[in-house]
């Protein structure tokens, strides 16, 4: 074993930390985690467990792979390097020409089964978190040895994958890049084709199977701008956008003046961080005249959420000016005055007040929004917070 730090090591050393607090994280929340409720942190939490967990463990399994096929050749390893994320093996011995290319493929086979075996879990289990956590594992193996790897050891990094492609077996390199670039192809269509999106979230979202169902027989039987627009929000809900999207594109063809599929293309198009074109979605509700006074406030309170998201990431953490929330809170009064019942947009015009030191203003509005309807039912505790903290003294630091 190879004890010598290298540069590559101080990098691995930093997300050992991450590590850590992965795993101290997964103990935690151990009872939630592997229930049949999958949340957004959890999701994150095991994208973490696959990442700084599980992927180092296979790098220490990729590099015990070149290893025993070096003793395998009769060989000897003459180092033996692991880096967390990365690592090396040096071998010292007589081989052919075939023997020292199947050495140097050796690790990469070993890691892409692993993928591979990660993947089959993830197809056999009815489990979500297995399922997430298979699918996280068998696309980072893979993808990182076949993809990452690969353009890491053409640009010179690492030596693997321009080790074998320079090998005198021509017949085996020919064979082996045909097999490389079917896997990568089939990578590729599994990361961003629709229905292997559909599967992973009907495996990780079980919720979501029966409604689906249910809408596309509708939609089968006796299809209406109802259910199209039903199976969008249903797919945006669970993050499949390309659906989504396959179904808003359905209603724009059949119902062009049918407005409400506007509102969904705008938050769309937003999770995909095209805010601009979001925005000008919304407009585009907020001007049909077939909208109703609830979808067109409902479209001014998006318009109101992206301007304030601009802002934000144009700030970076800077103190802001006051005319800075101008456009947000502009169409959030927009929303206000179109449905006075509504609460929602008050709240979030309340939390811009605040961050402008308008207490008195943010406060009206929270007193507003406990008197009110609100789209989202959380709000009301939110709210109920808010006007708390308002109220409460702050004490100032010594």
């Amino acid at each position: 074993m190879d004890w010598i730090i290298n540069s590559q090591d101080y990098l691995g050393l930093l997300a050992v930390p991450i590590a850590v607090s992965t795993v101290l994280a997964m103990i935690k929340n151990w009872s939630t985690l592997w229930d049949s409720n999958l949340t957004e942190n959890e999701r994150t939490l095991l994208l973490r467990m696959a990442l700084f967990v599980i992927m180092p463990i296979i790098v220490l399994f990729h590099e015990c792979g070149h290893a025993a096929a070096t003793l395998y050749f009769g060989g000897e390893v003459e180092k033996f390097h692991y880096g967390f994320l990365w690592g090396y093996v040096v071998p010292r011995g007589t081989f052919s020409d075939w023997q020292l290319l199947m050495i140097y493929l050796a690790g990469n086979a070993v890691e892409i089964a692993l993928g591979f075996v990660a993947l089959a879990i993830a197809v056999l289990s009815s489990s979500p978190p297995v399922v997430a956590l298979g699918v996280y594992v068998g696309f980072w193996a893979i993808a990182g040895t076949l993809i990452f790897y690969t353009i890491l050891s053409f640009m010179g990094a690492y030596g693997d994958w321009i080790a074998i492609y320079s090998s005198s077996e021509h017949a085996w390199v020919a064979g082996i890049a045909m097999v490389h670039f079917s896997i990568v192809a089939a990578i590729i269509y599994l990361a961003y084709a629709e229905e292997p999106m559909l599967w992973f979230a009907r495996k990780t979202n079980p919720k979501m199977v029966q409604p689906e169902k249910a809408l596309l027989t509708e939609i089968k039987h006796q299809p209406t701008m109802d259910s199209y627009l039903a199976l969008a929000w249903l797919y945006f809900q669970y993050g499949v956008t390309k659906a989504a999207f396959k179904w808003i594109n359905t209603i724009e063809k059949t119902a062009p003046k049918e407005p409400a599929h506007l509102l969904l293309k705008g938050y769309l198009q937003s999770s995909q961080g095209q805010s601009d074109r979001a925005i000008s979605t919304f407009y585009q509700c907020t001007a049909n005249v077939h909208a109703t006074d609830l979808l067109r406030a409902r479209a001014y309170m998006a318009i109101g959420n992206c301007e304030t998201r601009n802002t934000e990431i144009k700030l970076r953490g800077a103190k802001p000016p006051a005319e800075a929330w101008k456009a947000a809170i502009d169409a959030y009064t927009i929303a206000c005055n179109i449905k006075e019942d509504l609460g929602d947009p008050r709240y979030y015009r309340a939390l811009l007040y605040i961050k402008q030191g308008l207490d008195n203003l943010a406060e009206d509005d929270l007193i507003t929004v406990l008197q009110s309807q609100c789209l989202d039912t959380n709000l009301f505790d939110r709210a109920e917070a808010e006007l708390v903290r308002l109220r409460t003294p702050q004490v100032p630091a010594q």
